[in-house]
């Protein structure tokens, strides 16, 4: 009896222990299968990518993105000038707000010059033209009263005299002076008569060939040029209705003169 109570007791302990271990598994078991929200959503943060988090623009990034693309549509293109470049300045002034020293405007009003067919001539020369011709001017005194020509309004016909200093002779001439450019001209003297001794000297036709001289205007605003001689005239200048010139001439033989041009 007693063997018989002592096997009934050993085989509820193994069913009690058998029932305990299946418990125990089946809890292990749901606990692997299930998750809490809060752990579900840590483990996804870990699996994304940092690339695939930097592509997520927030609202406050789009907004700076289109306020600086307004910035630079509102910025205008810079007008250049020919001649000019956009000059340093402050970082406080807009590189593009600063105006060109050259405008269009200066450019147009230093370009406005005399109609020249007023003064252009033709005409031979005569030396009661050249009753305007004084010791100073001689000398190469411009007068006071006189205004300066520019490049464009020098071109064209001018009656020209000649004196030279150690001779005195003296030449009558129409000169035509030509050129595209400051850095290109040309001076055509028809020589018309010839005048010796002075005032009571022997004047004769001058039937020598034309002369050339190939010059340009020097930085000072001078003309240079070289021929069968060579020619410097330092003031070109218009007073009243009569436009005037004069310089220097020398020839091969080392006799030099002055020249003096005027027209109508």
């Amino acid at each position: 009896m007693k063997k018989w109570l002592l096997t009934t007791a050993l085989a509820i302990i193994d069913i009690a222990l058998l029932v305990l271990i299946v418990v125990s598994a089946k809890s292990t078991g749901n606990g692997s299968m299930e998750m809490p929200a809060a752990t579900a959503e840590a483990s996804i943060a870990e699996v994304t990518s940092p690339t695939d988090t930097k592509t997520v623009t927030s609202p406050a990034e789009t907004t700076v993105t289109q306020t600086q693309d307004e910035n630079t549509e509102s910025i205008p293109e810079v007008t250049t000038f020919p001649g000019t470049s956009v000059p340093e300045t402050s970082s406080t002034v807009p590189w593009w707000a600063v105006v060109p020293e050259t405008s269009p405007a200066a450019t147009e009003e230093s370009e406005t010059f005399r109609d020249i067919s007023a003064y252009n001539t033709k005409e031979l020369p005569h030396i009661n033209d050249f009753k305007w011709v004084t010791p100073e001017i001689l000398n190469g005194v411009c007068p006071d009263e006189a205004e300066i020509l520019y490049f464009e309004e020098t071109l064209g016909g001018w009656k020209c005299y000649i004196i030279e200093n150690e001779t005195e002779v003296e030449r009558l001439a129409n000169m035509e002076l030509t050129g595209g450019t400051m850095e290109e001209m040309q001076l055509r003297f028809d020589w018309y008569y010839i005048r010796s001794g002075g005032k009571d000297g022997e004047v004769y036709e001058d039937n020598s060939p034309d002369s050339v001289f190939e010059g340009y205007v020097n930085d000072d605003g001078e003309i240079e040029a070289e021929g069968p001689g060579r020619i410097r005239v330092t003031d070109i200048y218009v007073i009243g209705d009569h436009m005037y010139a004069f310089g220097t001439i020398s020839w091969p033989d080392g006799i030099s003169g002055s020249l003096l041009l005027v027209r109508p």
